[in-house]
């Protein structure tokens, strides 16, 4: 979506014309600000991997809005950066058999640490299977977000097929020709299926400029 009011909270008004807006530990609206030393990396100016929001609650957002209220000229870098993870599942179903079996059945652990200064006050901890799979063995979900991956929690001869199978399947989605790249422009507003899509930033400077969206 392209030119809406660039007014603070109006991601919110406009989440509202489709559904309930979900809050999270961040509240219903949150900033995506660049904030020096702060504790959140989405407030950094580095790169963010391919992920999904917030799989460590037992139901994870179904869809995410992204609203650009000012992203200078100056600013270099930072575009979005989508992809469909469902297709490519299916070509490393294909390419690597066993890879996946080991994703559908090993479970994977996504967890929050909320601190106070040094002091952890909440810590949500959620396991699912990175590639959730029906009876028949067809693929019907995704859980992946490289920034909130925990300790895996399996027998120790699985250990290491987990993490083979898991850097293969980062490296498909990062070589994929299917990613979709875009600069957020001032009234955009990236809606995302946060069931199936992944979702990335490129690390920016901002040259005295100014970045700023809330989701």
């Amino acid at each position: 979506v392209k030119d809406t009011p660039t007014d603070l909270g109006v991601v919110e008004t406009i989440a509202e014309k489709i559904g309930c807006v979900k809050e999270s530990l961040l509240g219903k609206v949150w900033d995506v600000k660049f904030v020096d030393k702060g504790d959140d990396v989405m407030n950094s100016s580095d790169r963010l991997e391919l992920h999904q929001d917030e799989p460590y609650y037992e139901e994870s957002p179904g869809i995410v809005f992204l609203h650009c209220i000012r992203n200078d000229s100056h600013v270099v870098g930072g575009e979005n950066v989508c992809i469909d993870a469902f297709p490519v599942i299916e070509e490393f179903k294909k390419a690597h058999p066993q890879h996946f079996k080991t994703l559908s059945t090993v479970p994977a652990t996504f967890q929050k640490l909320w601190k106070k200064g040094e002091e952890v006050i909440i810590k949500l901890k959620r396991q699912k299977h990175h590639i959730a799979v029906d009876r028949y063995g067809e693929v019907i979900g995704i859980s992946w977000s490289q920034h909130n991956v925990g300790p895996v929690y399996a027998p120790e001869d699985e250990i290491e097929a987990y993490f083979e199978a898991y850097l293969e399947l980062s490296k498909a989605f990062d070589n994929s020709p299917t990613k979709l790249h875009s600069r957020p422009e001032k009234g955009d507003v990236l809606t995302l299926n946060n069931k199936r899509m992944l979702h990335s930033r490129d690390a920016f400077t901002l040259n005295g400029g100014s970045r700023h969206l809330q989701g």
